[in-house]
């Protein structure tokens, strides 16, 4: 995985902590889509 420090120097700080961001909830948003699928 790519670290944020040089996330930030390519695209800006904000950029960089919105990427991350979105990575953080599309990973949450799948480990939420395997619970419902197996929790059955």
């Amino acid at each position: 995985m790519i670290g944020i420090g040089i996330v930030s120097t390519l695209a800006g700080p904000i950029t960089a902590s919105l990427a991350f961001a979105l990575m953080i909830v599309a990973f949450s948003l799948v480990a939420v889509g395997f619970g419902l699928k197996y929790a059955r």
